[in-house]
């Protein structure tokens, strides 16, 4: 949207308009549709209301406390009236516009951490959950160095001050001041470096260089300044830079930011392989929304293989339409949006799918029909469907390496720069739920639910990337699409190669096979097309042995039967070596890990679940530190609107401490799901929780969801608990490796802490769909 930012903020004061619809078709009209289309997807977004607390405290000096509709904001004078002048434009409301626009004015500068990382669980007190940032990837555009030397600090006409240095780069610093010193921060700082000017001739150094107050923070009696210097002189450039490389043995860099980036990879590598929905990728094409690619995980197996037909043709893409789509980015905030309905029906031997939303099902009157049948049936799925937007900045940041600064190779941003929208699809059914829905009065004509079909695809237009990808040829495989004849017995099959080594090659067959084909079994390959650059060798009967066979029955992976004097490896080595330049190398694992590494990155901008991770101290295991996400969780924001959170009322009655102590037993339910009733805790009161099982009728569950409603405290949750698998650290290497050449102690302390992670799990919110069930009135 960065191209188009001069037309939405030309727009936001004309949002409250009643002839708005108008007015953008006049001001949009240059635009091509699809463009249009996106514009005015992101105009109704920024004018949905938001409930996000707004926290400056880390950014700002002198925040107070302020209520606004019911939330706690921590502002200070000036962030205060801006949020009086944003909520103008959006008629007096709080919006999710007003939000992104107030933090991203009060935004930290590249070389701070964009949000305050969350301290180590060790430092943790009692009782207290404190967030993981998770997806935070921090890159410095200059090398920032841990370096104390004593400075001489004066602003304005007072009094100055003497004052310590943290660390330093060539465009900011971190100094010490006294805690009774009187800041400005509003105003510059002079800064001279008074031990520097004896050691060095520096002048500008000696004589003050004028730096930015962006954040102070007051400790043990003083206040440390984090400093960013002002103007651009090439003098002062060059002499600080001298400076600080003559001064290279005596400092170390600065790495606290690398250590919160590998932190966040570390526990991202715990929870992704627990993730139980289904991320899905959209790019734009033809003013539909398509999706790209999806990613698979441990446990969204089974949900990605519940919409293949029998052809095993993955039919979720049908089910994603835009229309669909467009109602829950226009009313993100709506229930009828949010929950999807699914089941399949057996007829002739081929699967058909139908999937309606509630708002579609409602729109049509056909809600207790389509439930009361689709419940009879095995195949009836519950969804939660939930999306963000992804804009340029956002690409940008994923397709950058948070180590070295590096952008993806320019294939993987081909393949990325595209994408505009992220779905989660989380599929919350249970077996209670099932037995309410059965209770619905049954269709006297369920011919009336043929509305809701699915049309059949005989292509899925989605990629799924595996997040553990593990590359199996160990040689490079290079795009090479030339045709080929396969012999199997007695009968030649055409095909096409998919990509090539000198030992292996991928290829797919014109026709599938009436009967797969065994592991190892013996191939003859010939390359008609190749055969006049072979010269002397001959292309035909070559023997080759299968690999594997993909679903499909087309796309099969074979090896040279014997390398010794192969044909095949003999012609294939050479022609690879000489036309390197030419062909474009293809599944190598540092792409497939950019690929991937971009999209966890887009998916991981907002969290639509609530990650917790348990630790082991002192012998003792215990849920101690929640997932956050830079751009907010709704759900941690209801549990626990002050950080760190306490939710040892949620572990305790929830019965989450109950389960961490059963998912490692041999004969533990290898699928564990929870769901509860909760009245939110209030002032001093802790939270109630009611969790979900046989033992409660109908009249206690309403009686414990009606006292909550009237209080407005109700929620409700899903939880899926698993042991946590050992730290990935053949991904994390890298990170590791950088830390260790600086702080080996503190790459160690890192390492032990991943080690001790022993469950993790998500919390889902359920509350819409819980209503449904109990037939009440849907939230807004």
């Amino acid at each position: 949207m960065d191209k188009h930012q001069a037309l939405i903020e030309q727009l936001k004061p004309l949002l409250q308009e009643a002839d708005f619809d108008q007015i953008f078709q006049q001001l949009s009209q240059d635009l091509p549709s699809s463009e249009r289309f996106l514009v005015k997807m992101e105009m109704q977004r920024l004018n949905q209301s938001s409930r996000q607390v707004i926290d400056l405290r880390e950014r700002q000096s002198g925040c107070e406390a302020i209520e606004v509709d019911g939330l706690t904001h921590f502002l200070n004078e000036a962030s205060q009236q801006r949020l009086t002048e944003l909520t103008k434009l959006y008629g007096n409301r709080l919006t999710v516009g007003v939000v992104e626009t107030l933090l991203k004015e009060y935004k930290p500068t590249a070389s701070q951490p964009s949000t305050p990382t969350a301290p180590p669980p060790q430092q943790s007190a009692p009782g207290q959950t404190p967030p993981q940032l998770l997806g935070h990837y921090i890159t410095r555009t200059e090398t920032r160095r841990t370096f104390s030397t004593a400075v001489r600090i004066q602003q304005g006409q007072n009094r100055g001050c003497d004052g310590l240095t943290l660390d330093i780069s060539v465009g900011g610093c971190q100094v010490r001041l006294p805690g009774d010193f009187r800041l400005d921060t509003n105003a510059p700082l002079q800064v001279a470096y008074t031990a520097l000017g004896q050691e060095f001739l520096a002048p500008a150094m000696t004589a003050g260089l004028s730096y930015r107050i962006l954040k102070v923070q007051r400790r043990k009696g003083y206040q440390y300044v984090r400093l960013k210097r002002e103007g651009s002189d090439a003098g002062q450039e060059q002499e600080l830079s001298r400076v600080i490389q003559a001064c290279s043995l005596r400092t170390t860099p600065e790495i606290n930011h690398l250590i919160a980036t590998t932190r966040s990879h570390g526990y991202e590598r715990h929870f992704l392989p627990k993730l139980s929905a289904i991320p899905l990728f959209f790019r734009m094409s033809d003013q539909q929304l398509v999706p790209v690619f999806s990613l698979a995980t441990e446990q969204n197996q089974e949900a990605l293989g519940y919409w293949q037909d029998e052809r095993g043709i993955n039919q979720l893409s049908a089910a994603m339409g835009t229309l669909r789509l467009s109602r829950l980015l226009q009313e993100p905030h709506n229930p009828e949006h949010k929950l999807l309905l699914s089941f399949q029906h057996i007829q002739q031997e081929q699967a058909l799918f139908f999937s309606a939303t509630l708002y579609e099902l409602r729109q049509s009157q056909q809600l207790d029909a389509f439930l009361a049948l689709a419940s009879q049936r095995s195949s009836f799925r519950i969804h939660r469907l939930s999306a963000h937007t992804v804009g340029e900045e956002d690409r940008q940041l994923a397709l950058r390496c948070p180590l070295s600064g590096r952008g993806a190779d320019a294939l993987v941003q081909q393949q990325l720069n595209e994408l505009c929208l992220v779905v989660m699809l989380e599929e919350i059914t249970s077996p209670d739920a099932v037995t309410h829905y059965r209770q619905r009065p049954m269709p006297e004509d369920a011919n009336a639910l043929r509305r809701f079909g699915m049309a059949r695809l005989s292509k899925d237009p989605i990629r799924v990337l595996p997040l553990q990808h593990k590359e199996q040829r160990r040689e490079a495989r290079f795009g090479l699409r030339t045709q080929a004849l396969v012999t199997v017995g007695r009968k030649t099959l055409p095909a096409m190669t998919l990509d090539v080594s000198p030992k292996g090659i991928k290829l797919q067959l014109a026709q599938p096979l009436s009967q797969p084909l065994e592991r190892d079994a013996r191939l003859e390959l010939e390359l008609p097309k190749l055969q006049p650059l072979a010269g002397k060798l001959k292309l035909k009967g070559m023997p080759y042995r299968l690999v594997r066979s993909q679903k499909d029955g087309r796309t099969l992976h074979i090896k040279a039967d014997g390398t010794t004097g192969h044909t095949g490896v003999v012609f294939l080595s050479h022609l690879l070596s000489q036309n390197r330049a030419k062909l474009s190398e293809v599944g190598s694992a540092r792409q497939h890990r950019q690929v991937t590494d971009g999209l966890k990155s887009l998916m991981l901008k907002r969290l639509h679940c609530l990650p917790v991770f348990a630790h082991k101290r002192h012998g003792r295991q215990q849920w101690d530190l929640v997932g956050q996400a830079i751009g907010g969780n709704a759900l941690l924001n209801t549990l626990a609107p002050q950080l760190p959170a306490d939710l040892e009322w949620l572990w305790e009655r929830g019965g989450l401490n109950h389960l961490l102590s059963e998912v490692k037993r041999p004969e533990a339910d290898p699928n564990p799901v929870w769901e509860c009733l909760i009245k939110l805790p209030l002032d001093d009161q802790k939270g109630a929780v009611m969790v979900l099982d046989d033992t409660q009728d109908e009249d206690e569950r309403r009686y414990f969801i009606d006292g909550a409603e009237a209080q407005g405290r109700f929620l409700a949750l899903r939880a899926r608990v698993f042991p946590a698998n050992r730290p990935d650290l053949d991904y994390l290497q890298q990170d590791l490796a950088a830390i260790s050449t600086h702080a080996l102690h503190r790459a160690r302390e890192l390492e032990d802490m991943l080690w001790q992670v022993q469950g993790c799990g998500q919390l889902i919110d359920i509350t819409d769909e819980i209503r449904c069930r109990h037939n009440l009135p849907l939230g807004s």
